[in-house]
């Protein structure tokens, strides 16, 4: 485990994606500390998915040409479903859509078996979750459906090879799409309740709880077979949404 970890973070795909990273998220956190405009926060929070794609673009790859269509398929709708639940949800408090966004890339990583685009990604990401620690870097529904269509295409990259991969990998958005799905019915999400008044205890603790997903969408229903991924998976989002309903209370 450990010489894995070193592993990764001597490779290239690592130096690269922190590169990148590290100067769009230097440069997002100047325009978020400058003086406010509706412009600097957008361009601060298009910084995420930019630096996203460039370090995903410059990292040595599989041509797409070999990646099946069912691959390619699962990511679309990845992208669409995913993407617009991670749009809402990343706008909830200053600073968790960068997190919500690494956590992402980890579980990508995590679980796909070609991980040199999903490295790359998820180090142009972190940087921005370290970044919102000193100043507010605002992800926008724009922002966070843009990054979520590069993880993707890693995701069909990287995981066509196991379609367990693919299910627990694009199932590390699974919490954002419970919380739209309890909106719908009435009741306030997880993430609402904690990030409600925008305090850092709360981005805290909906960190804590998308990490805590993470892991189980990427290390458990991502391993098994293809059925069973799939099963695990759902039985993880029933249970996560039943839990949702029945702590979240109604509005009035």
């Amino acid at each position: 485990m450990r010489a894995g970890v070193e592993e990764a973070l001597g490779s290239p795909e690592f130096r690269l994606g922190l590169g990148v990273g590290l100067v769009a998220a230097f440069v997002a956190l100047g325009l978020g500390l400058g003086r406010p405009g509706a412009w600097r926060r957008a361009l601060a929070g298009a910084l995420l998915p930019v630096s996203a794609l460039v370090a995903v673009a410059l990292a040595p790859a599989l041509g797409a040409s070999a990646v099946p269509a069912w691959a390619f398929a699962a990511a679309g709708l990845f992208a669409l479903v995913g993407g617009g639940a991670v749009a809402r949800v990343a706008q909830r408090g200053t600073g968790f859509g960068a997190l919500l966004a690494t956590s992402l890339a980890l579980g990508t990583f995590l679980a796909v078996p070609d991980t040199e685009q999903a490295l790359a990604l998820a180090a142009a990401a972190a940087p921005f979750a370290v970044a919102t620690l000193f100043g507010p870097i605002a992800v926008g529904a724009v922002a966070a459906f843009a990054y979520v269509a590069v993880d993707a295409w890693v995701i069909a990259l990287g995981g066509h090879a196991r379609f367990s991969a693919v299910v627990g990998a694009a199932g590390c958005a699974g919490l954002a799409v419970v919380e739209v799905v309890a909106t719908a019915l009435g009741r306030p999400g997880l993430f609402a309740r904690l990030l409600r008044n925008r305090s850092w205890r709360g981005v805290l603790g909906a960190a804590a709880a998308q990490g805590a997903w993470t892991l189980f969408a990427s290390r458990v229903a991502g391993r098994p077979g293809p059925l069973a991924s799939v099963l695990v998976l759902g039985a993880g989002l029933l249970a996560a949404l039943a839990f949702t309903l029945s702590t979240g209370r109604a509005p009035r």
